[in-house]
Order: C-alpha cells, then sequence, then structure tokens
C-alpha cells in the first residue's frame, strides 16, 4: 500500500483579485500578484515526458550514471589529455632552450667583458662570479646542474693554456633544430 501523498505550500503566481501584489520594479503599477497555493508534493517535481525519466525524485529511486557513460566521458578525457600533453612537453623544452640561449649569451658577454679589463682570459667561470662579472655561475638548463659547462680553452704562443675564450652546454641531446646542445 502507497503512502498518502502530503500537501506543500508553493510560491505561485495568482490570478487577479487573489494573494498580494508584488510591485513593478519601475514603479509604474503593473506588478503582478503572487501568493501561496497547497499542491500535493508530486506535482512539483513533475517533468516534461521527455525529462521525466531523468529529472524523476521518487524515494529510494535515484538515477545515476551508467558505466557506457562513465566510460565514454573517460574515454573523451584521456583523448583530450593526449592531444594536450605532447603541446605542454613542446613548451616545455622550447623554454629550456630559450633559457640556455640567454645563460650563453651572458657568460659569452661576461668573458668579453673580463678580457677587456684584463687583457687576459679568466681562468675557469668561477673567476666571473668571484670578480663580480655574474653572480653567479647559471645551471645548464640541460643538464640543471652548474659543472657542465664545457670550457673552451685558449692556448697562447707558447702552447700553455690561456682560460677560458668560450663556454657550451654539457647535454649530449640535440636542440629542437637538430643540432647537439653542445654546438650552440
Amino acid at each position: 500500500m502507497r503512502a498518502p501523498h502530503s500537501l506543500t505550500l508553493i510560491p505561485t503566481l495568482l490570478p487577479q483579485g487573489e494573494g498580494f501584489e508584488i510591485p513593478s520594479p519601475c514603479g509604474r503599477g503593473d506588478g503582478v500578484r503572487a501568493g501561496f497555493r497547497l499542491v500535493p508534493s508530486y506535482m512539483i517535481f513533475s517533468a516534461p515526458p521527455r525529462l521525466r525519466g531523468v529529472l524523476s525524485v521518487r524515494s529510494g529511486q535515484h538515477r545515476g550514471f551508467t558505466l557506457i557513460e562513465l566510460l565514454l566521458v573517460l574515454t573523451l578525457v584521456a583523448l583530450l589529455a593526449s592531444l594536450v600533453a605532447p603541446v605542454v612537453t613542446n613548451t616545455i623544452q622550447h623554454a629550456r632552450e630559450s633559457a640556455l640561449k640567454e645563460d650563453l649569451f651572458t657568460l659569452r658577454k661576461a668573458i668579453d667583458d673580463y678580457y677587456a679589463d684584463t687583457g687576459a682570459y679568466p681562468a675557469d667561470l668561477e673567476v666571473l662570479a668571484q670578480k663580480r662579472y655574474l653572480r653567479k655561475i647559471p645551471a645548464d638548463p640541460m643538464t640543471d646542474r652548474r659543472d657542465t659547462w664545457i670550457l673552451v680553452r685558449a692556448e697562447d704562443a707558447k702552447g700553455k693554456d690561456g682560460g677560458v675564450i668560450d663556454v657550451h652546454s654539457g647535454s649530449e641531446e640535440k636542440g629542437g633544430d637538430g643540432v647537439p646542445y653542445k654546438e650552440w
């Protein structure tokens, strides 16, 4: 045996002469009449026939997502993630290459400035930091280490070490243009 439906008060628009008037926001007196009606609770949740199965709210029966629907959504999310992942990784690699170019330019400029001031090349990169040509030696963006820079040394007329004249990355990888980073 089914339980009887309860009655509920719901706000509603009423015909002329019932309820109370809600004034127009413009103040023209063309407001609407509103009030409350007693209706059975099952009428509150009634939906158009095409939505009845989706919006049904019967006691103890809740419609959830089916396994097929969940799998479809997960497949679409995985597809979108697979399309976005290469773009993100390429962007990160491009940023690392840009950082390498900037660091190489800064190190080479500091070496040139040192040579212009002293007439000799620095013995190693730490001299540039000690003499304040650089705040600190930057880490190689491709290896994330400071000690992997490849130093190109000058030889004086007697064949002795004349100091550092150039610097390259210590990475074995190739850049986006196909040239190894150690040749940049």
